[in-house]
């Protein structure tokens, strides 16, 4: 029988008791949980265990139910939402037959309009809100001609907008603080060859900005400093430059290949440094902030307060120019990024350029070594070795078809790195009765198209291409590729236990092509593959949904029946 009559004990409690002759699936108990659940806090997280459960439960698959083409790579943001076209086309993955359901399509813009960058955000606020970005899932654009929009997610419209300069060319966009504040970051500034100056200082001021940066603090959208990066505070070998939190990181050159990371304070800088903080939409020398033709100014005199100008008597007075630098808290010689983690912090770096798979972990306070990861693969896949998504206390490290987990514990003398576990996905070519699936995909007009094998390559290898972490369902994602027999091999997302390492499901991706350039994101009940068509450079994009094939239909004592489909 699939019908379950309840009968509530104590009510709200979670105490229930069934009738003889009902079915207990958990599923089912933990639909009944939440419906009677009065803490919030606790039926969002009953939601999420009924997530996990219907994606792990032997009999659900991912369908795949949706296909579309697209100019541009796709743009997955915030609560199920994704962009296609230089975002000017927006779905939401809940719609009709498990399908993405369009939401708004905007005009065609030209290319000096287009969108360079997209981020969603969105917050619950207890105060009544006092933009119309308050209250609702907002999308940010950073557009080519250099202004910053705020969109309705649902609708497209442009809700604020912000001129940022004339002059400098702003192209990059991305969290300064997670949800708190954003930056906008210019493009490059070059070392321009120094020919002949008409003046001392004028050759030296146009070489010496190497980029700007913007940082906006959201809810509601306002102007928290403005400032650019000097060659002459900072080092004439300074390349790049980095806004993460309160971290103001630079890259210097190095003469071992690699490149010198500085760390410095932001939000002391920003205290130091700033000469006046206007609002947007204030008059200033008068012009608008954040109008055109005005934009955003500088609100940051970073080389005017390490200029110091020093009177020495030798014969005659003189006048000498020295350069305080900002103080530093931290360098660290890296081939690559340089992520933290741990409690107190512990740091992660490759020291060494030519060997990508060597990573040494340690301390901030002292800079003492905690653990050298070194490679355990003999292929020429380079290690990946970062700090747990949702649990910096822990370390993952992929190596070869190897997932290996580590936990940091604390002793008397320092730290040190315990082995939690290691799965090999090897394993899965003994599984090929569960995995089996045709060396085919097909296009978006339902044609099938056979893979092409390449028997110079090595097909009984198998590869890890992504790992991923979806905190709602505490589940991880691992993109594997492995052989299904001599000639063939299979790329499926495989989900793993994030305590034990233990696979627990493995979803092929049958759209996977070896020579294409695929991303693959996944979305609680959905999965998105991304893959580029090697000869007209298009983008496809296949949505896969989950597929219970159950129906359960829950009669209560004080409601009728309720049928809800997993």
């Amino acid at each position: 029988q699939n019908k379950m009559d309840v009968r509530l004990d104590n009510p709200g409690s979670t105490q229930f008791s069934f009738l003889p002759g009902a079915r207990s699936q958990p599923i089912i108990k933990l639909l009944i949980l939440r419906e009677y659940e009065p803490n919030w806090t606790l039926r969002d997280r009953l939601a999420c265990m009924i997530m996990r459960n219907s994606i792990l439960e032997e009999r659900s698959t991912f369908d795949r139910v949706w296909t579309r083409s697209s100019q541009q790579p796709v743009c997955l943001g915030m609560d199920r939402r994704f962009h296609m076209d230089h975002h000017e086309r927006c779905y939401l993955l809940e719609g009709c037959n498990r399908q993405p359901r369009h939401l708004y399509s905007r005009p065609h813009l030209p290319a000096n309009r287009k969108v360079n960058t997209l981020m969603q955000y969105f917050m619950h606020l207890r105060r009544p809100p006092i933009h119309p970005e308050d209250s609702c899932v907002v999308s940010i654009t950073l557009t080519e001609d250099g202004y910053l929009n705020v969109l309705d997610s649902d609708t497209g419209e442009v809700l604020r907008s912000v001129y940022l300069s004339p002059t400098i060319k702003y192209r990059y966009l991305s969290w300064a603080e997670y949800l708190y504040s954003i930056d906008v970051k210019s493009v490059l500034n070059p070392l321009l060859p120094q020919g002949r100056p008409q003046g001392r200082h004028q050759s030296r001021e146009v070489n010496s900005e190497l980029l700007r940066y913007i940082i906006f603090d959201i809810h509601p959208l306002s102007l928290a400093a403005c400032f650019k990066i000097d060659r002459q505070v900072f080092g004439s070998d300074i390349v790049d430059a980095t806004v993460d939190g309160n971290l103001l990181i630079t890259a210097h050159k190095s003469t071992q290949g690699t490149k010198m990371h500085k760390f410095y304070n932001l939000k002391q800088l920003i205290q130091e440094t700033t000469t006046f903080l206007p609002n947007i939409g204030q008059s200033f020398e008068d012009k608008v902030i954040g109008r055109t033709p005005q934009g955003i100014p500088l609100t940051m005199d970073i080389r005017g307060m390490y200029y110091r100008y020093v009177y020495t008597l030798m014969i005659l007075y003189t006048c000498c120019l020295v350069i305080e630098r900002p103080a530093v808290l931290l360098e660290v010689l890296s081939g690559g990024m340089v992520s933290f983690g741990g409690s107190p912090f512990l740091f992660l770096h490759n020291p060494n350029s030519k060997n990508e798979s060597q990573y040494d972990l340690r301390q901030i306070e002292n800079g003492n070594l905690v653990h050298t990861f070194s490679s355990t693969d003999s292929t020429l896949n380079s290690d990946l070795v970062e700090f747990h998504f949702d649990d910096y206390q822990r370390v993952l490290q992929v190596s070869g078809s190897v997932l290996s987990c580590y936990s940091i514990e604390m002793q008397k003398g320092g730290r040190w790195l315990n082995h939690l576990f290691s799965t090999d996905f090897k394993v899965l070519n003994k599984k090929e009765e569960v995995v089996r699936s045709s060396n085919s995909y097909c296009t978006r007009y339902g044609r099938v198209v056979k893979k092409k094998i390449n028997s110079s390559s090595d097909i009984n290898q198998c590869v890890i291409y992504e790992v991923d972490y979806e905190n709602e369902t505490n589940l991880v994602s691992v993109i594997v590729s492995h052989p299904m027999s001599e000639e063939l091999s299979q790329t499926s997302m495989v989900f793993v236990n994030d305590l034990t390492g233990a696979i627990l499901k493995v979803v092929p991706i049958p759209t996977w092509i070896d020579d294409s350039v695929n991303t693959v994101y996944y979305e609680l009940s959905s999965i998105i593959h991304q893959t580029r068509n090697v000869h007209n450079s298009k983008y496809v994009c296949y949505v896969y949904s989950l597929n219970g094939n159950r129906k359960i239909n829950i009669r209560t004592r004080s409601s009728s029946s309720v049928t809800s489909e997993l």
